[in-house]
């Protein structure tokens, strides 16, 4: 089976984490711009990695990549997601398990 694209990897992100807050119902408007931010930053990271497997030692980019990836990060420490915080509410749904 073929990796996916990150644009399309981006959109199942994008969905997954926007069921992710309608679950502890904090689907508003101002998360769902957190969301898309948190997607901008994954795509900017994949075409940072990319540009690194032909420049590995470009440290601005790495730099940059790094960057990217403390934002992701942030941004789903302000939403409250989290793996454990999604493994709980699977739990709760009855279903378990990974989504």
């Amino acid at each position: 089976m073929a990796a996916k694209k990150p644009k399309n990897r981006a959109k199942d992100i994008k969905k997954s984490l926007i069921e992710q807050l309608k679950n502890k119902h904090a689907d508003i408007e101002a998360f769902a711009i957190q969301v898309d931010s948190y997607v901008a930053f994954y795509l900017l990271e994949n075409e940072a990695r990319e540009f690194l497997k032909e420049h590995p030692y470009d440290k601005e980019i790495s730099r940059q990549a790094i960057a990217y990836n403390k934002q992701q990060l942030s941004i789903l420490k302000q939403l409250g997601l989290s793996a454990e915080t999604v493994m709980k509410l699977k739990e709760e749904d009855g279903a378990g398990g990974l989504m």
